[in-house]
């Protein structure tokens, strides 16, 4: 199939929905994958005109439009959306546009939560499994949607072999929600014990809308899974089409090694030496960072005078230069003191207070500098 043609460019209509940071919102600047989307469809000579509906409607109407042999449907393209079995029988899925990374959350203020597993999701979850400690946990999820080789495995123990019917006796309590916000949101009330989904979605969501309390959601370790999404377009003539449009643009965007077996079975990937496509989530599936804490310095009854010193002065080899600190001086913790991070054994806390915690300094004639400050002249701010 020939790329970018002489002929005035085909507006052709994609359906999606925000899912930060992979689809921004409408007006915004591309997301991750919608990027890709853009390109490809740029590079097989059409102009994508983007609408904004629900992910479910959308893909159900594209299904329709297959089954029903709808030519002009009204939802061509819709995007991103994760493959299995099921739907390969209900629309035309396109090679992998993107890879997503999904996890389990859980909230830690569970005092029963697992914050690790262990899963051998290869060959078919055959590693057995132990779900045992999910039993009785609220586990929230929405239906129809696939994780990844070792949280849909976990998903098969503690649920059952269909997530979306869990049978009675499943060991954890199934709760279904709408959309991610939704479930996302009863796991930071402490309504549900854990939520599959993108890790840096799910990130991005805490960042935004729970700033103050995104450090309650830990990742589950081990349960960390790739899974492709896909372009998708109605089972007609007019889908395939679209579809093979996509793919033949998609494999020579996509480098060498090219992205799929599409790729290697039609031969355009070899020829691209371009690869300007960003294909998967990896930067940005680090583990939520602790905040870093913001400290008022200010001065308390008897010490008057806020000293920072470059070494801790209980070390031997500490020789190091003292500064003096104005009130309303502010800093960024970047070390505690043992006193104030490790239990106590009785209530005689003047080593607490006066011991030392590292910061660095925000503002002042000392920004920027590491010091080492007494603890009572520490006041978290932020």
């Amino acid at each position: 199939m020939a790329l970018l043609s002489n002929a005035a460019a085909q507006t052709v209509e994609i359906y999606t929905d925000r899912w930060e940071p992979y689809v921004r919102g409408e007006g915004d600047r591309l997301g991750l994958v919608s990027r890709n989307v853009d390109m490809v469809m740029a590079y097989a000579g059409y102009d994508a005109d983007y609408n904004y509906m629900d992910f479910t409607l959308a893909r159900m109407i594209v299904r329709r439009c297959g089954e029903e042999g709808i030519e002009d449907c009204p939802v061509p393209m819709a995007f991103p959306y994760f493959r299995n079995a099921d739907r390969d029988d209900e629309v035309l899925f396109s090679a992998p546009l993107f890879e997503v990374t999904n996890v389990l959350f859980y909230n830690r203020r569970n005092p029963g939560a697992i914050s690790s597993v262990r899963v051998d999701a290869d060959p078919e979850c055959a590693g057995g499994v132990d779900g045992s400690a999910f039993s009785g946990q609220r586990l929230g999820l929405i239906k129809g949607f696939v994780y990844g080789p070792n949280v849909d495995c976990l998903l098969s123990v503690i649920v059952g072999p269909d997530p979306d019917n869990p049978p009675e006796d499943a060991l954890a309590d199934v709760r279904f929600f709408q959309s991610e916000v939704d479930a996302l949101d009863a796991l930071i009330r402490g309504q549900i014990d854990y939520f599959p989904m993108a890790q840096p979605a799910g990130n991005a969501i805490l960042e935004s809308a729970y700033p103050d309390r995104r450090e309650l959601i830990g990742a589950v370790a081990g349960t960390q899974s790739r899974r492709s999404v896909h372009v998708i377009a109605p089972r007609t003539a007019r889908g395939r089409q679209l579809i093979d449009a996509f793919n033949a643009s998609l494999c020579s965007l996509s480098g060498n090694p090219p992205v799929s077996g599409e790729c290697e079975t039609n031969g355009t990937g070899a020829e691209s030496a371009t690869n300007i496509l960003l294909m998967s989530d990896e930067a940005l599936t680090i583990n939520i960072a602790r905040r870093e804490d913001i400290a008022e310095i200010v001065p308390v009854d008897g010490y008057p005078i806020i000293i920072g010193i470059t070494c801790l002065p209980e070390t031997a080899e500490c020789d190091g230069e003292r500064f003096a600190l104005s009130e309303g001086t502010r800093a960024i913790i970047l070390e505690w003191s043992d006193t104030m991070v490790k239990a106590q054994l009785n209530d005689r806390l003047y080593k607490t207070v006066m011991d030392n915690s590292r910061v660095v300094v925000l503002n002042g004639p000392h920004a920027g500098k590491e010091l080492w400050i007494k603890n009572m002249h520490i006041k978290i701010v932020k």
